[in-house]
């Protein structure tokens, strides 16, 4: 079973700005995409970024994904998330600050020298309303 992890991003910024970040990018128009976000995570994003662990590499090819992650979030203002599978938020970016869940904190919490002071780790607080 192959592991993905998708970064959504609310960005003013068009999706072919991040084509040389890494991963899969999708633009996300608006409809039910940005709909079933809205309601699972408190976000309407414009792109999504797709990463696909590779299962014979998991250390690289996860390594690569937070290089990738930490260059897009300090290049790219906006509200994002980063998910795990489709369900798990691994990380979250609301307004100025930012949250490593700490649920994840053991395998991501290392980004936080990657990332601006207003970083921390703690619990997700879940979708705004």
């Amino acid at each position: 079973m192959a592991i993905d992890y998708t970064l959504l991003l609310d960005t003013t910024r068009p999706a072919g700005d991040l084509a040389d970040y890494g991963g899969t990018v999708l633009p996300i128009e608006s409809g039910i995409r940005r709909e079933i976000s809205q309601e699972s995570f408190g976000i309407e994003p414009t792109v999504s970024v797709v990463f696909r662990i590779d299962k014979d590499e998991p250390e690289r090819s996860t390594d690569e994904m937070k290089v990738a992650v930490a260059r897009i979030l300090r290049d790219f203002e906006g509200d994002a998330i980063l998910v795990n599978n489709g369900e798990h938020a691994v990380l979250r970016r609301t307004g100025a600050s930012g949250i490593i869940n700490e649920r994840w904190a053991r395998r991501f919490g290392d980004l936080l020298g990657d990332l601006d002071s207003s970083w921390v780790i703690g619990p997700d607080p879940g979708p705004v309303p």
